[in-house]
């Protein structure tokens, strides 16, 4: 996994079992999950140019909507 410099955005799944949250990576931005115990970081997003933010949770918690801007 790659090094992140900071993290933004944290958003709590509706049963606040988990946090998704975008973070600069050594590459760009990318988005990521984790339990609220701090376990079980997943990188949702990964190595593709552009910036990948605002993560929401669908209200069933099955997805992950998020706003993205890739380079022309």
């Amino acid at each position: 996994m790659e090094r992140r410099t900071h993290t933004n955005g944290p958003v709590f799944s509706k049963d606040g079992a988990r946090i998704a949250f975008f973070s600069f990576t050594d590459q760009n931005e990318q988005l990521f999950t984790v339990g609220t115990d701090g376990h079980d970081l997943r990188q949702v997003t990964r190595g593709l140019p552009g910036l990948y933010i605002m993560p929401r949770f669908a209200p069933d918690g099955a997805s992950l909507y998020f706003f993205t801007h890739e380079p022309p």
